[in-house]
């Protein structure tokens, strides 16, 4: 049985009425934190049928009288049972060991157990453990149900609780007809399937008691409504744990496809009516956004920025909150380069343990065959950071520290760029090169399923974090080209202790992963680096942390690229992006600061042609925002340029395109788009014989190329022929725009 699925046969009521007496005044556990122990407990007295002689429910007294029995098979149960690393039976052990001592105190005597390796002691138990009887029947149980997928991979099913509720018999059939659905899918398209599946499994045994009512809520006429039951019932748990509601309908969506696939297998009736599968909108644009408590949120970014904020108080709140949060990040993963970077110092100086730390050296994380032991370099005794610290050995949490500020200082990496990035190619150097004084970084990502290289000049503070990852990972590298590992050649290596092979990064994993969120607490809540945070980034530290991840990270590092230079085209540079595009762009800009902004070059837009038309008059600074001294500054900035030469000369022709043509913005609003039809209006309909200005002219032919695109997408809706993309929001602000015309006698510069 592997470690992993302990957690399917875990039945919380049972254990809950079988340990909670003996657990009420126990001062050192909450039964609550022990399940998965209990569990493991619970499945050796079945399985090997010692539940008979402590009843139903355990006393302190018959709680007692198994540890003093039962202790030793327990611990060979674990090792020689489960299936799992060293390091992990050691881990369920030592806290199996906790609990037993919590009961008898002095009269317990731990078992010799060793983190990554076998004691004499347990050897002397292995061969006493497997001469001791089990229940076949219930080893197939506990064996879990396995399928084969179409890649020939072996992957097993959570069915305990189908087993339990309707038999034997139902559940062999069960199993039958999901392992023909396996044979038809590749491994990652079915490990899908068992997360939807074990949701099934949940409603199928909470909702019918037995297989009759089973059979006659899923037939064919009842489906249907059964599954509006399930469906409300899991709504509203969303809403009550706060959760994602775009995602919980993408879930639910996949959820009744999975089912579907059981009734055309011929399992379940085919539904004679459609199960109930809404399409949840948000917006136009649902993606990088989440539902939280009723709000949506923007989860592009390390901070949680809501989309209903809008005024610029807001505006200012957002950028504090994302500054913020970036400076915490920043702080607690320099104090962590700064402890590798002691580390390291100590690892390479003349300490106190140089012996030791030679006979290591000699034979690092291997010695003839076997993994290296504290016992054997007589470090037993030793914190295992120092033993790290002693042994110059970087963890993946280290290395995630280190990938945090290069992403801060060059956004264009992405998590995909390090997972490829090479030290050396073919033997040769690849991924740091250093020419005319100059340092580089080298590498590729994904694009689209495309590789991209990418080649990136280092700065000052980059340059000394990657000459610190090639240092510390020297020894790693080491090793791995002495055993012909072709893992020595990328950049990021690590070791979880100094006593386990080293290997390269594959996938960063992410605190903002639930079940990884514990292996980061030693980087984001070291007591030390927390000193450093002030009242309002402590307050703020729990929620950044389950939100964060290296791709957040990048997206907020050319966020802040854009806050200081306010340039689109700054921040996609900094992104690493070869094209301008504006929606991709506008996927990492928060909303409600995109709109600002927005709205801030629309007030220059308007500002600009006040004072074309008033700048001959004293009234000029009545009309605009502008005061009068910052008046040139403003013009100097944000004067009207000469209009594009393809404006004023019409289309080319075929073979006259200029293929250095600049990409022109406009920020449509109803306002401008009504001043647009007034200039059209105009023009169109003037008479006098008075000279019309320059500027005027140039905005007309502006106010054509818009509007003429805008008419083109209407009429193309409707006959259904090729024309450009609108937003919808464009065409609506058009049509309010035509319903309520400008009146041209008030517009000064148009009388």
């Amino acid at each position: 049985m592997k470690t992993k699925h302990i957690q399917h046969y875990t039945d919380i009521d049972r254990i809950k009425f079988r340990y909670s007496e003996i657990f009420r005044k126990n001062i050192f556990f909450n039964i609550d934190s022990l399940y998965q122990e209990l569990t493991i407990i619970e499945i050796y007295l079945d399985l090997y049928e010692v539940n008979k002689f402590y009843g139903n429910c355990f006393t302190r007294r018959s709680f007692s009288e198994l540890i003093r029995k039962e202790y030793k098979n327990i611990i060979g149960f674990i090792y020689f049972y489960l299936e799992g690393t060293l390091p992990l039976k050691y881990k369920y052990s030592k806290r199996i060991e906790e609990i037993f001592l919590s009961f008898l105190k002095d009269d317990f005597i731990p078992l010799n157990l060793h983190h990554n390796s076998i004691s004499k002691e347990l050897l002397e138990i292995k061969n006493s453990f497997e001469k001791k009887y089990f229940n076949n029947e219930k080893m197939k149980f506990y064996d879990g149900w396995k399928v084969i997928t179409q890649d020939n991979h072996t992957m097993y099913l959570s069915l305990r609780n189908i087993y339990l509720r309707y038999g034997e018999s139902f559940c062999d059939n069960y199993h039958k007809t999901i392992k023909n659905i396996a044979l038809s899918k590749i491994k990652s398209t079915f490990s899908r399937d068992i997360t939807n599946l074990n949701k099934l499994h949940s409603l199928f045994t909470e909702f019918f008691s037995d297989i009759d009512k089973l059979n006659e809520g899923l037939n064919a006429y009842n489906c249907a409504d059964t599954f509006s039951k399930f469906y409300n019932i899991l709504v509203l748990e969303c809403l009550l744990r706060k959760e994602c509601l775009v995602s919980f309908h993408q879930r639910w969506r996949a959820i009744v496809n999975t089912y579907l696939e059981l009734a055309d297998s011929g399992f379940f009736e085919k539904p004679h009516f459609t199960i109930f599968v809404p399409q949840f909108k948000t917006s136009n644009a649902i993606s990088n956004k989440k539902i939280v408590g009723g709000n949506i949120i923007s989860k592009k970014l390390i901070t949680d920025i809501p989309l209903h904020y809008t005024d610029d108080l807001a505006k200012e709140i957002i950028y504090s909150n994302i500054q913020s949060d970036f400076n915490t990040c920043m702080t607690i993963a320099n104090h962590r380069i700064a402890i590798i970077e002691e580390n390291y110092n100590y690892f390479d100086s003349d300490n106190e343990f140089k012996e030791i730390q030679q006979r290591y050296l000699e034979h690092p994380f291997k010695y003839e065959g076997y993994l290296i032991h504290p016992i054997y370099l007589e470090t037993k005794h030793l914190e295992m950071a120092f033993k790290r610290k002693l042994f110059g050995s970087v963890n993946l949490v280290d290395i995630y520290a280190l990938t945090m500020i290069l992403i801060a200082e060059h956004p264009q990496i992405t998590e995909s760029w390090l997972v490829n990035w090479r030290y050396l190619k073919n033997g040769k150097p690849y991924g740091y090169i250093e020419v005319d004084q100059n340092a580089y970084i080298v590498s590729h990502k994904l694009r689209k399923g495309e590789s991209s290289l990418q080649k990136i000049l280092l700065n000052e503070k980059s340059y000394a974090v990657v000459r610190l990852i090639i240092k510390v990972t020297a020894l790693a590298r080491s090793y791995l080209k002495s055993i012909a590992d072709k893992d020595h050649e990328f950049m990021l290596l690590f070791t979880m202790s100094p006593f386990m092979l080293p290997k390269r990064v594959k996938k960063f994993l992410n605190p903002s992963t639930p079940v990884t969120f514990s292996n980061f607490n030693d980087l984001f809540f070291c007591p030390e680096a927390l000193i450093h945070l002030d009242k309002k980034q402590l307050e703020r530290l729990d929620n950044l942390v389950k939100n964060f991840s290296l791709t957040k990270l990048r997206a907020t590092s050319g966020v802040l690229v854009y806050f200081k230079t306010n340039s689109i085209n700054q921040m996609r540079t900094a992104l690493g992006h070869t094209k301008l595009d504006v929606k991709l762009l506008s996927s990492y800009l928060p909303k409600p600061l995109w709109d600002y902004f927005t709205d801030r070059w629309i007030r220059i837009f308007q500002n600009i042609l006040i004072y074309e038309s008033l700048k001959d008059t004293e009234y000029l600074f009545d009309a605009i925002d502008i005061k009068e001294s910052d008046l040139d500054n403003f013009l100097r900035n944000h004067h009207f340029g000469e209009i594009p030469t393809h404006i004023q000369n019409g289309k080319f022709g075929i073979n006259k395109i200029n293929e250095n043509q600049k990409i022109g913005v406009f920020p449509i609003s109803v306002p401008i788009l009504q001043v647009f039809l007034a200039i059209i209006s105009f023009i169109e309909n003037f008479t006098q014989n008075t000279e019309i200005p320059e500027f005027i002219y140039r905005w007309y032919q502006c106010a054509i190329l818009v509007i003429s695109q805008i008419r083109l997408c209407l009429e193309s809706n409707e006959t259904n022929q090729a024309a450009i993309y609108l937003d919808a929001k464009i065409l609506e602000m058009y049509q309010t725009a035509i319903n309520n015309p400008i009146d041209v006698k008030k517009i000064g510069w148009l009388k």
